[in-house]
C-alpha cells in the first residue's frame, strides 16, 4: 500500500508515515492524537454510502446479512452480532466462532473499536503509561518522554497561555498583501508550526533504494482525496463537515465573526478545489501503475526551472533541504498548476487556506476548551461516545512526537533477545515453506521462479526491536518544574527532527532502520528495501508467542509473518526486485498470468456487499491485502501439513479469533471506502474458503455459506 506523506510544517518531520504495506487494520482512528494531526480523512467512492449512525444501535436498525449469496453477517460492526444470532460454522465461520465474544464486546468511551486489537493496544498502553509515570527515569530518553508527558497534561499552564501562542502567526497571515509578502511568509522560519503550500520529507529513495533523498508532495488537502472536490462521497461530506466545524470554532475563538469564519472556509475550499484537480486521486494510489506516476526524479536546478511562480527552491533552501543530489516530485502536474494559482488574483483564497490549515493544525496544542471541543467533533465524525482517560491524552502526545525515544524506554523494560529469536526462527520457517510454495507454482516459468526465490532469500528481517538507536542527546527542553511549556517543548522537538532529517540527505539508509514505532500493534513489509518488520506491539494478547502452537501459527504465523512475506509478491510488491528497486523481474507471460489471477480475486471481491445498504467491496482497492491474507494462510497450512497430529480445528479457530474486532458504524463506512484492508470477517472467511483443509475439517459442502468450489477459488499464490 502506498500512503502519502507530507511535511507541510516543521513539526510533521517527527510524524512522517511510511510507504509500506502492513497487516494493518489493527488500530482504528481514535480522533486527534496530538496537535497537528487530524483523524484520517475519508476518500471518494463511486457509490453513495449508507446513512451514518452514532453509537452502537441494535442490529435491526441498519444491519443484515450481506455478502455473496447473502451468507455472512456484518460482524465487524458493533451490534451486528448478539446472543440471539443464529449462525453455523459451515455458513459463516468468523461469526460462529466469535459469536459470544463479539456479542459481549463494548466499545470503551473515547474509542471507535473493541476486540483483540484493542485488548493488545490496552496492554501496550498500560505498560507505556507505567514507564511514563516512573519517578526519575534513568535514561535521557526516559527523561524527555516524561517531561513531554507532564507538559502535555499541564492544563493549567496551557489554559493560561490560551490562544496567545498563535496570535502572532495569525496576524502574519492576515498581513499578507502581495505575492512577495506570501513568499516571505512561506520561506520564513519564525514559527516552526506554520503551514505552507507544499509538503516534503527526507526518505528512502524509490528511484535509488538504500539512499536518502528529499521527497516533495503536493498541497495538503482537508479532504485528502483530490477526487472529493469534483464528486463528493457521503463519507467525504462527513469529513468536510468535521473540518469546517473545527476551523470555524478556532477562528471564532480568535475573534472572527461567524460570517468571517465562514468566508475563510469558503476561500480555503475554493483554493483546494482549484489545486485538487491537478493532483493524483486516491484511486490512483491503489492502481498497479502508481509507481510509474510518482517516481519523478529531478535536480534542484531542474526544479528551479519548473517551479514558475511558486518559490519551491527558495522554500527547500529555507528548510535546509537544498543539498540533496536528487529530489522526487510525487505530483508532476501539481507544481505547474500551483505556479498558475500563485498570483495576486488568488491571494485572498491562498491566505484563507493558510489560515484555515494553521488553526486546524494548532487546535490540539492550545487550551483545554479547544482540545475538548475538537475531540467532540472527532467523536461525532467517527461515531465515538465518551472520552478517554486523561493520561491517554498525554500518551498520545508522546506517541506522536517522541515515539522512537519512548520505544527505547519500552524495549529496555520489556523486550528480550529470546522473544526476538523465536520470531526470527518462525520467519525462517515461513520463508522455507514459502520457497517451496513458489517452486510448486506450475504457472510460473523457471526463470521467474528463480528470481522470486532470490527475492525471498534476500528478505531483510527485522523483529521486535532495532539494535540501532537515534542519538537524542542533542534534544533538550525545560520541564514543567523548570518553567517549560508544552508549546516550547514541541518547538524544540520540531527543530531537532528537522536537523535529523537534514543530516540524512544523501546518506545511506541504515539496514536496521524502522519506519514505525515498534510499540504499534502492527507489522509491515517495505518494498523499497524488501524487508519484513514484525513489531513487538503485535506480540501481545491474542498474538502472543506463548499460546499453543496452532494459535501461534494462525496469528503470529499466517496473519502476521506469512501475510507480510506475501506482500513481497502482491500486485505492488511484485514490481520491486530483491534489492528494492522498482524493476520488472518477471517473464512477460508469467506477469500476465499473475495479473489474471489477481483479476479473478478482484472480480470475486467486487461481488461482496459487506452490510445492508453498503456499496460492494472495492476489490481493486483491497486486493493487495487479500493476496497477502491468502498467501499467509496457504504457507501456514503447508507447515501444518508437515506437523504430526496437527489440530486443524484449533488452528482455524485461532485464525478467526485473531481478527475478532468490532467498530462503530461510521468507522466501518470509512474503512470500506478508504482502506486497502478488508473488513475483518472477510479476512477470515475468504482465505478459509479457499483452503481444502478447511473444507475437509468441517465437511463443508455445496449449499453451505462457506463453500467455494475448487474451480472458483481465488488464491493468487
Amino acid at each position: 500500500m502506498v500512503k502519502k506523506r507530507y511535511l507541510p510544517f516543521l513539526l510533521a518531520a517527527a510524524m512522517a508515515v511510511s510507504m509500506a504495506g502492513g497487516c494493518g487494520g489493527r488500530t482504528a482512528p481514535e480522533g486527534e492524537k496530538a496537535a497537528g494531526t487530524v483523524a484520517e480523512s475519508a476518500q471518494e467512492t463511486k457509490e453513495t454510502a449508507p446513512e451514518t449512525v452514532s453509537g452502537n444501535k441494535k442490529q435491526e436498525d441498519y444491519l443484515g446479512k450481506g455478502t455473496v449469496g447473502d451468507r455472512w453477517y456484518a460482524s465487524s460492526i458493533a451490534g451486528a452480532v448478539s446472543g440471539d444470532t443464529e449462525v453455523s460454522l459451515k455458513d459463516d465461520f468468523f461469526t460462529a466462532v466469535n459469536k459470544d465474544y463479539l456479542a459481549g464486546l463494548v466499545i470503551e468511551d473515547g474509542y471507535s473499536s473493541a476486540g483483540v486489537f484493542q485488548d493488545a493496544n490496552n496492554i501496550m498502553r498500560d505498560r507505556t503509561l507505567a514507564l511514563l509515570n516512573e519517578e526519575d527515569p534513568e535514561t535521557w530518553e526516559g527523561k524527555l518522554v516524561s517531561r513531554l508527558y507532564e507538559l502535555a497534561l499541564d492544563w493549567e499552564g496551557r489554559d493560561e497561555a490560551g490562544f496567545k501562542p498563535v496570535l502572532e502567526s495569525v496576524e502574519q497571515i492576515k498581513a499578507i498583501r502581495t505575492v512577495d509578502d506570501l513568499i516571505r511568509y512561506e520561506t520564513g522560519r519564525e514559527d516552526v508550526f506554520r503551514t505552507i503550500l507544499s509538503g516534503f520529507t527526507v526518505e528512502n529513495s524509490l528511484a535509488d533504494p538504500g539512499n536518502y533523498t528529499v521527497g516533495i508532495y503536493g498541497t495538503p488537502l482537508f479532504l485528502d482525496d483530490p477526487k472529493e472536490y469534483s464528486k463528493q462521497s457521503e463519507d467525504g461530506k462527513l469529513t468536510e463537515e468535521f473540518h469546517k466545524k473545527k476551523v470555524s470554532y478556532m477562528l471564532e475563538r480568535l475573534g472572527f465573526s461567524e460570517e468571517e469564519a465562514g468566508r475563510v472556509w469558503e476561500g480555503c475550499r475554493t483554493f483546494e478545489t482549484a489545486i485538487a484537480g491537478h493532483m493524483l486521486p486516491r484511486d490512483d494510489y491503489f492502481s498497479d501503475d502508481i509507481y510509474d506516476k510518482i517516481i519523478n526524479v529531478y535536480t534542484l536546478e531542474e526544479l528551479g526551472r519548473m517551479q514558475g511562480n511558486y518559490p519551491l527552491v527558495q522554500i527547500l533552501k529555507a528548510y535546509g533541504m537544498e543539498g540533496s543530489d536528487t529530489y522526487n516530485l510525487f505530483e508532476t502536474e501539481w507544481l505547474p498548476a500551483l505556479s498558475g494559482l500563485y498570483s495576486q488574483e488568488n491571494l485572498e483564497n491562498i491566505k484563507d487556506y493558510l489560515l484555515a490549515h494553521y488553526v486546524s493544525n494548532m487546535a490540539g496544542s492550545l487550551d483545554r476548551e479547544a482540545y475538548d471541543t475538537v475531540q467532540a467533533y472527532v467523536n461525532e465524525r467517527y461515531g465515538i461516545t465518551g472520552t478517554r482517560p486523561e493520561e491517554e491524552t498525554g500518551l498520545d502526545i508522546v506517541n506522536s512526537y517522541l515515539s522512537q525515544a519512548m520505544d527505547y524506554v519500552y524495549i529496555d523494560a520489556y523486550c528480550t533477545q529470546e522473544e526476538r529469536q523465536r520470531v526470527v526462527d518462525m520467519i525462517h520457517d515461513f520463508t522455507a515453506y514459502y520457497r517451496a510454495m513458489l517452486e510448486q507454482e506450475d504457472w510460473l516459468s523457471e526463470n521467474t521462479k528463480q528470481r522470486a526465490v532470490e527475492k525471498l532469500d534476500n528478505l531483510t528481517i527485522r523483529a521486535c526491536y532495532s539494535d540501532t538507536r537515534e542519538d537524542y542527546s542533542r534534544l533538550d527542553f525545560s520541564s514543567k518544574a523548570e518553567g517549560g511549556t508544552y508549546l516550547e517543548a514541541l518547538q524544540a522537538i520540531a527543530r531537532y527532527h528537522l536537523v535529523v532529517q537534514q543530516e540524512k540527505i544523501n546518506q545511506k539508509v541504515s539496514p536496521d532502520i524502522w519506519e514505525m514505532s515498534t510499540r504499534e500493534v502492527n507489522a509491515y513489509y517495505s518494498p523499497s528495501d524488501n524487508s519484513i518488520n514484525i513489531l513487538c506491539g503485535t506480540l501481545v494478547g491474542a498474538f502472543s508467542m506463548d499460546q499453543p502452537y496452532e494459535a501461534v501459527l494462525a496469528t503470529v504465523g499466517a496473519q502476521t509473518i506469512g501475510h507480510e512475506i506475501s506482500h513481497a509478491f502482491d500486485t505492488t510488491g511484485a514490481q520491486f526486485d530483491k534489492d528494492g528497486n522498482y524493476e520488472n523481474w518477471w517473464e512477460d507471460e508469467d506477469y500476465d498470468a499473475f495479473n489474471q489471477r489477481a483479476d479473478r480475486l478482484v472480480a470475486y471481491m467486487d461481488q461482496i456487499i459487506p452490510y445492508e445498504g453498503a456499496s460492494p467491496v472495492r476489490g481493486d482497492q483491497q486486493k493487495t491485502e487479500m493476496i497477502a491474507d491468502l498467501g499467509g494462510m496457504k504457507a501456514a497450512l503447508m507447515m501444518a501439513g508437515d506437523r504430526e497430529n496437527f489440530d486443524y480445528d484449533a488452528f482455524f479457530r485461532g485464525a478467526a479469533k485473531g481478527w475478532a474486532v468490532v467498530n462503530t458504524k461510521n468507522s466501518v463506512v470509512n474503512q470500506q471506502q478508504t482502506d486497502p484492508h478488508p473488513l475483518n470477517n472477510l479476512r477470515v472467511n475468504i482465505p478459509l474458503q479457499n483452503s481444502e483443509e478447511f473444507m475437509e475439517t468441517y465437511e463443508i459442502r455445496p449449499g453451505d455459506g462457506m463453500y467455494l468450489a475448487p474451480e472458483d477459488r481465488v488464491n493468487v499464490w
